[in-house]
């Protein structure tokens, strides 16, 4: 699933790759950055499966995380969890971000994302209806006042 956001810069694709790894089904995260007459691939990231489950890239945009006017890349990342054994299920999500840098060619995970958006459960866990409040780009934008 390859997206263009326009950061780090205009031409930037972020392509999200399933692969099957020694860890089960896992996305790879990379970063296409055209130049004359070729293309530079970044490896930017890797979403491994939880408790036995392959991930889901829920959603892909760009948020001013700390209201200083610069766009990040955000993605919202889901996981099934089915255990009926202890009456639990829905989607496990978690929030992860990425900054680049225009002219250098390079993108990174910004650490401590979790700390402004926590991951969180969507469905019933032991036994009780829980509702995760960050599973969309509005969601987030709505915190963070974009």
């Amino acid at each position: 699933m390859p997206v263009k956001l326009g950061v780090p810069t205009k031409d930037a694709i972020l392509v999200f790759l399933a692969e099957d790894t020694a860890y089960g089904d896992s996305i790879l995260v990379k970063l296409f950055l055209p130049k004359p007459g070729k293309v530079d691939v970044l490896d930017v990231d890797s979403v491994l499966p939880q408790g036995g489950s392959a991930a889901k890239i829920e959603s892909v945009f760009t948020a001013d995380l700390k209201s200083d006017g610069s766009k990040k890349i955000v993605v919202i990342i889901s996981w099934p969890v089915d255990k009926p054994d202890i009456e639990t299920v829905g989607k496990f999500y978690e929030v992860r971000a990425y900054d680049g840098e225009l002219y250098g060619g390079k993108i990174s995970k910004i650490n401590g994302i979790n700390m402004l958006i926590p991951p969180g459960f969507q469905g019933v866990q032991d036994g009780k209806k829980v509702n995760y409040k960050y599973k969309t780009s509005e969601d987030i934008k709505k915190l963070l006042g974009n």
